[in-house]
């Protein structure tokens, strides 16, 4: 088993600096061993020197100078510890909490790996043992993808297709084949588009016998028009990489796109209006943040 002195964790702040603080802690108490990577992307002054304590703990702090969002601030992260020689980049959100063991269990299986997720479960109450499992791995069947939702078995790991989300295991030399995560996308979508491409230098492994806690939100609130806008503009922004023959690209697009719209007949005004934005920039291929 790879050592835990050979992994970087990595955190990307926005204006979120009393959560890393947290979370650094947290990973510090259990694992000493681990270098742990900061990238402040883009915060307002006064949280930024929130975390200059972390300075005293040796902790690798970036400051970017404006958020190019979550996709940049990671890249900045995976080059950094890749440059310290770390050999995995343990991708963790703010607004997250291992459970005891989980980066262990994520260790143990990585022979062979480039890409492993731990289980992600949320609750009001961090690390709360009646936390709710929500989605972070799929396999592909065909033309659809299968989410895999075992809570913990024997074996402790599945072999997918993707994995998306926090806690993420990602082997950084192969971060760097793949080229990165893809800063188009902005925010949601890029560790899903990232993990299908990293898939061609090895495994990717669904690792039900790790569990993290996350609060979901902390940067982005998933019921806010903006989390509209992403989702909805991001999709098809990944359709027309991902799909090769013209005629399922159409296909998949306009249903995506029609199933949008509907949505939106029924939505608050905001939501609404980010809703066709999103329709209307993923069909013109526009990229970046919300305009």
């Amino acid at each position: 088993m790879t050592s835990r002195d050979k992994v970087a964790a990595l955190l990307v702040n926005w204006n979120s600096s009393k959560d890393v603080l947290r979370t650094v802690a947290a990973i510090a108490d259990e694992y000493p061993e681990v270098t742990v990577i900061v990238v402040d992307n883009g915060s307002e002054l006064p949280d930024w020197d929130l975390l200059s304590v972390l300075r005293v703990n040796e902790v690798v702090l970036v400051r970017r100078s404006d958020n190019g969002g979550y996709a940049a601030g990671v890249n900045e992260g995976l080059r950094r510890a890749r440059t310290l020689g770390s050999t995995w980049a343990w991708l963790i959100n703010p607004d997250a909490l291992p459970y005891p063991g989980c980066l262990d269990a994520l260790l143990a299986a990585s022979a062979g790996a480039v890409a492993l997720s731990p289980q992600q479960l949320s609750s009001a109450i961090p690390l709360e043992e009646g936390s709710t499992q929500y989605t972070s791995a799929a396999h592909r069947v065909g033309t659809r993808w299968v989410h895999e939702r075992c809570t913990g078995c024997a074996v402790g790991r599945h072999e997918v297709d993707v994995v998306t989300g926090t806690g993420l295991l990602i082997d950084a030399a192969a971060a760097h084949q793949a080229g990165y995560l893809d800063e188009s996308f902005f925010h949601y979508k890029e560790e899903f588009e990232f993990t299908e491409r990293l898939a061609q230098f090895g495994a990717v492994r669904y690792v039900c016998g790790a569990r993290l806690w996350h609060e979901r939100g902390g940067s982005l609130s998933a019921t806010s028009p903006t989390a509209d806008y992403y989702t909805v503009r991001n999709e098809l922004l990944y359709l027309s990489m991902r799909l090769e023959r013209p005629w399922r690209l159409r296909a998949r697009t306009w249903r995506w796109s029609l199933r949008s719209l509907a949505s939106a007949v029924g939505a608050r005004p905001e939501a609404r209006r980010a809703r066709l934005d999103g329709v209307a920039h993923g069909l013109l291929g526009r990229s970046g943040p919300r305009p």
